[in-house]
């Protein structure tokens, strides 16, 4: 791994760990927007984190649930995400 990869890596996580922690606002607001999947989201915070993924070449969403954040990188912009759960009945 390239230095400028492992950095980028190293942003990755860290953005996710603090996407993945909700404050209480929060999880209180409805994220922006009137397209339908903006709506996906449960959170603002994680809209944000979800769309941030949509500058990126290649995503995978795996333990996807309902896909909701694959489905907000794939409309903000990422060209190929692939979303994955191995639960039953979690894509439908």
């Amino acid at each position: 791994m390239t230095a400028d990869a492992a950095r980028e890596e190293e942003i990755l996580i860290d953005f996710w760990s603090k996407a993945l922690t909700p404050s209480r606002e929060d999880r209180a607001e409805t994220p922006p927007g009137s397209d339908d999947w903006k709506d996906l989201a449960p959170a603002e915070k994680l809209f944000r984190a979800a769309a941030f993924l949509g500058q990126q070449k290649k995503v995978l969403d795996y333990g996807c649930g309902s896909a909701w954040a694959g489905i907000i990188a794939a409309k903000s912009g990422c060209p190929d995400v692939t979303a994955a759960d191995p639960a039953p009945g979690a894509a439908e």
